[in-house]
């Protein structure tokens, strides 16, 4: 699965940023929750079908409004 832009970002130079600059905790926070978002870090649901046994497994998002998926989603 393809990461979007912004994640591909926070991945490549967050720590960096972070060390030079101040970042509120609760901005910290929403980070990490949005590089989190839809990964195992997150949790998943497993879903099953009664009949045939097939199986899919459904990753948690982070719901928080600074992700570029979940924060879409909430407007």
């Amino acid at each position: 699965m393809a990461i979007g832009k912004i994640k591909h970002i926070l991945l490549t130079h967050y720590e960096t940023y972070r060390t030079t600059n101040y970042v509120s905790t609760v901005m910290h926070e929403n980070v990490m929750k949005m590089l989190g978002c839809r990964t195992p870090l997150m949790g998943s649901h497993i879903y099953k079908c009664d009949t045939c046994d097939h199986e899919v497994n459904i990753p948690n998002t982070c719901k928080s409004r600074f992700c570029s998926v979940c924060g879409y989603k909430a407007t």
